[in-house]
């Protein structure tokens, strides 16, 4: 897939693929637990996620960590993003949501997602409506949103309209991978549109910064973040998703 090819409507021409997860329950005890849908970030599972696991489950909330790469012969999209599309974990996401809610020991309303990155976009956007009756189950949805450090560059057509659920997006201020404040002016949008969002920002935090060892800079990976990208419709939609819009200086 590239650029936004995964959000166009025919999916038709999707390649099926076989993907992995790991769920991981909290000590027994309760009957139905919390759940959090972790989506990782370019580099793949890294170990971060061990660690987030292990910190969540302690709070007796279960995790589901997918790897939307090993089944797919991808090792990472850290200094190349194309030849996976930036959208597609939504879809492995909601999937995950379908099989979660039917598990006996899962609280089917309260599956939350989660993601760092790549997996922050998925996090973030896999909130809009749109995305959501294309991808989901009627009627279905994610219970709270958690977005890590996500690239907020780009303005999807319809991307005010999200699932009335709480959107939280957390970011470091020094970071120069995805710069915090492309995603300040998406929360402010979102927040006009009265919708449930909050940005909160960590001062001289870097990209990564919940990975104490390895905080990511921009010159490491393959970035757009001097750039915005605009979402087109209609025809131009359909000949061409993509338009570069300001470079930011």
């Amino acid at each position: 897939m590239s650029r936004a090819d995964e959000i166009a409507a025919d999916l038709s021409w999707w390649r099926p693929a076989t993907i992995a997860a790991e769920l991981r329950l909290p000590t027994a005890g309760i009957a139905r637990v919390p759940v959090v849908v972790m989506v990782h970030g370019s580099g793949g599972i890294i170990g971060i996620e061990e660690r987030w696991s292990r910190e969540v489950n302690d709070l007796g909330v279960a995790t589901f960590l997918i790897d939307g790469f090993t089944g797919r012969g991808i090792v990472d999209t850290i200094t190349d993003q194309f030849p996976f599309g930036t959208l597609t974990m939504i879809n492995d996401a909601y999937r995950a949501l379908d099989l979660l809610a039917k598990h006996p020991r899962i609280d089917a309303t309260r599956i939350g997602i989660f993601g760092g990155s790549r997996g922050g976009r998925i996090a973030l956007y896999a909130s809009l409506k749109r995305f959501q009756r294309m991808y989901a189950a009627p009627a279905t949805g994610f219970a709270v949103y958690l977005s890590f450090y996500a690239p907020c560059s780009t303005t999807y057509v319809d991307d005010s309209d999200v699932i009335d659920r709480p959107i939280r997006l957390f970011h470091g201020t020094a970071d120069d991978a995805a710069p915090i404040a492309q995603c300040r002016s998406y929360v402010e949008r979102l927040r006009k549109a009265g919708k449930d969002v909050e940005l909160t920002g960590y001062a001289g935090a870097h990209h990564g910064f919940d990975n104490p060892g390895s905080p990511v800079r921009r010159l490491e990976t393959q970035s757009r973040s001097r750039c915005l990208l605009n979402e087109s419709s209609g025809r131009e939609h359909r000949q061409s998703r993509y338009r570069p819009a300001v470079d930011i200086q």
